[in-house]
């Protein structure tokens, strides 16, 4: 999975952070141009994501990239999140049902079983994923301007 991506920082294990603005059914919203419409309002229109990228070509801040993501590990990820928390809650329905609960205390079962998902998936997120650098940088796309590359605090240090 490819997608460009904005260089942020360096970082001193020799990763880089990145900046992505998550794509969206929103892309193709024939309001866009006027700020998008309500759904897009909800559904998060134009949102940034952080994330660390591995940097075998030697990149610079400020510089547009194109980073490559194992599309496997993305679809695991989405399993995890839109899948295991909907299993969860038929299991927990299912079991409480096979052990002569009513529906309504089935219903409250299910949904433990739904937050346990999500509360399982937050532990794995910290424990594990955010540990991994996932992403590559594959290209660079733009060099950053010079005094982008500076960053923030070089308008500062030329003042003085």
């Amino acid at each position: 999975m490819k997608t460009t991506a904005t260089v942020i920082a360096r970082n001193a294990d020799g990763t880089v952070t990145v900046e992505v603005t998550r794509a969206s059914a929103c892309e193709g919203c024939h309001k866009k141009e006027a700020g998008g419409c309500s759904v897009c309002a909800l559904l998060g229109g134009d949102r940034r994501m952080r994330a660390r990228a591995r940097d075998p070509i030697g990149v610079s801040p400020g510089d547009r990239v194109e980073i490559e993501s194992d599309t496997r590990r993305t679809l695991f990820y989405a399993v995890l999140v839109f899948l295991l928390p909907l299993l969860l809650f038929f299991a927990g329905f299912g079991t409480a049902r096979l052990c002569g609960a009513g529906e309504g205390f089935s219903f409250l079962f299910g949904l433990v079983g739904f937050f346990l998902a999500f509360a399982g998936v937050a532990v794995y997120s910290r424990a594990v994923i955010a540990k991994r650098t996932e992403s590559v940088i594959v290209a660079r796309l733009e060099c950053a301007e010079p005094e982008q590359a500076k960053g923030p605090d070089a308008d500062a240090s030329s003042k003085e």
